[in-house]
């Protein structure tokens, strides 16, 4: 059973004077009897609330140790075991640091994976957001989304984080990525409120010619036939200047693309 903190043990007492019963106590706290009872008979014997000295095996790390352990990963979250207990030079077990680390709150974590964007993507996204923050169910049920993928062979390698629980997607704990590698197959793909639209492979590299057949032999066959036969829908695709190519933007009304 953990031991109450000097808090819980000070309240316990207060509440015991203040004449509530150990039954009210124990509601009041959230502990069980015997911590109660065990609480109050030290302070009548002892008139002290404070941890009692522990015998045992002295730590194997002190404050010190600890303070490094943990500063360690919070200046590089990927650093291993084996690199803290290098770098630090400790005499202890990496299952200690491990755990002094677990009692910080800290767990390993695989990275989050985002691609690596430059300031002024990251002003578009932002802008973009602003725009459209008030937009409700309505407006976005008509929004096609569209975008390619390209599936390699190999990628930048799953890299492991120390962060705490929450803390997924805060960017000291993001891997960036580049987006390269080896190409097996590049496809283009398509989604709606309405579901998954079509999935259509590229074959070889992606032009503005190839995106254009794209958007006129298999987007508008699938809207007019599926989800908007009024073809009435906003078509969302990122500016990649394959798909901001002139003739490209013709297959649209301007007032349809985002």
């Amino acid at each position: 059973m953990p031991r109450l903190d000097e808090a819980t043990r000070q309240r316990i007492i207060n509440l015991a004077f203040a004449g509530l019963s150990r039954r009210a106590i124990v509601r009041e706290v959230g502990c069980c009897k015997a911590a109660v009872d065990r609480a109050v008979r030290v302070y009548r014997d002892e008139c002290s609330i404070g941890d009692a000295p522990r015998s045992g095996r002295p730590p194997a790390t002190s404050l010190q140790d600890d303070i490094l352990i943990i500063a360690a990963v919070n200046c590089d979250p990927s650093l291993s075991l084996s690199k803290i207990h290098q770098e630090l030079g400790l005499q202890v077990s990496r299952h200690t640091i491990r755990r002094r680390l677990n009692a910080a709150g800290l767990r390993s974590r695989v990275a989050c994976q985002r691609l690596l964007l430059n300031e002024r993507e990251k002003r578009a996204n932002l802008d973009f957001t602003r725009e459209h923050v008030q937009w409700g169910n309505t407006e976005w049920s008509a929004v096609i989304f569209s975008d390619e993928s390209t599936f390699v062979t190999r990628w930048d390698q799953r890299q492991r984080v120390w962060r705490l629980v929450g803390s997924r997607y805060d960017p000291h704990y993001i891997q960036q990525v580049a987006a390269s590698g080896r190409c097996v197959v590049s496809v283009w793909g398509a989604l709606s409120q309405q579901g998954l639209g079509p999935l259509h492979r590229i074959d070889g590299t992606l032009t503005a010619d190839k995106y254009q057949d794209i958007i006129e032999q298999v987007l508008i066959p699938y809207t007019l036939d599926g989800p908007f036969p009024d073809g009435c829908f906003l078509f969302q695709h990122d500016r990649s200047p394959i798909h901001t190519a002139r003739y490209v933007n013709s297959c649209f009304r301007p007032a349809l693309t985002l």
